[in-house]
């Protein structure tokens, strides 16, 4: 006996229920199938004669790059203020500039550089703070995991040092310059 299924097509033995090739029901009952409970299985109706409809794929986003704006947007709730004198400003290492006001917490979990070293694995969540104090930026180390360095030197857990233009602070494994 031949496959019910016409895409099929194929030998099985005369008393087989299912084609072993396709899985299609077979049998007798009806000159185009089996007859479940007063409805007739056809090959059409096991295996429609036109594909299937498929939504199409989701267009991929290309991510852009952050702006002041988006960060603005993300840290509505602290002043920004753009050309401020208390701004203090940092180069990241893969040229962005990003600019912090006193108070803000450095890391990965928390403030504007969240945004950037959201993935950094040896930064800690809440790893430093940025002071403005008598004029002067400062640093402190909120007793991160993986510690930080200013200028090639530890910074102690819990003590504020001063900022300066040119300098080079390494949270974990990022860094950045002061501007």
């Amino acid at each position: 006996m031949t496959c019910l299924n016409p895409r099929c097509a194929a030998a099985i033995p005369d008393d087989s229920a299912f084609c072993d090739q396709c899985g299609s029901a077979q049998g007798s009952g009806s000159a185009s199938g089996l007859i479940v409970q007063g409805a007739a299985i056809t090959p059409d109706s096991v295996m429609p004669s036109s594909p299937i409809p498929v939504d199409p794929p989701a267009t991929a986003v290309n991510p852009q790059p952050i702006t002041r704006a988006d960060a603005a947007t993300a840290f509505a709730d602290r002043p920004v203020r753009p050309m401020d004198p208390a701004v203090l400003r940092l180069g990241l290492s893969d040229g962005t500039q990003v600019d912090l006001v006193a108070g803000d917490v450095m890391g990965q979990g928390e403030g504007p550089l969240a945004l950037h070293w959201g993935d950094a694995g040896l930064v800690s969540g809440r790893h430093g703070q940025v002071q403005r104090q008598a004029g002067q930026w400062t640093y402190t180390d909120l007793f991160s995991a993986n510690g930080s360095t200013l200028n090639g030197h530890f910074v102690r857990p819990g003590k504020a040092v001063a900022l300066q233009s040119g300098d080079k602070l390494v949270l974990g494994n990022r860094s950045c310059t002061v501007l």
